[in-house]
């Protein structure tokens, strides 16, 4: 609470995402894991066992980039992709 705001120039200095959906793809992916894990009555602290996402090329290589955040913070043990010319599927085992 005591740390300065970041001034114009450092926020300037951050640099641009190399994948320009990562935030929409692994935003999408994060959304449908927690919709499942409440669907299921889980907690969102719950953990899983499996998730397997299939996805376009670009969708993979967002996932692939973000997969140690999405991982630690959901409490995946295993995540997975393989590739899809249609629209992204997320399969999840919690057991």
């Amino acid at each position: 609470h005591k740390s300065p705001w970041p001034t114009l120039a450092e926020i300037e200095n951050i640099p641009a995402p190399q994948q320009e959906a990562l935030w929409t793809v692994t935003l999408a992916v994060v959304e449908q894991i927690r919709k499942a894990k409440a669907d299921a009555s889980l907690s969102m602290a719950a953990p899983v066992k499996s998730v397997t996402i299939t996805c376009t090329a670009d969708a993979k290589k967002c996932i692939e980039t973000a997969a140690d955040d999405i991982t630690r913070m959901l409490r995946i043990e295993s995540l997975t992709t393989t590739d899809s010319a249609g629209d992204m599927q997320v399969n999840i085992t919690f057991e």
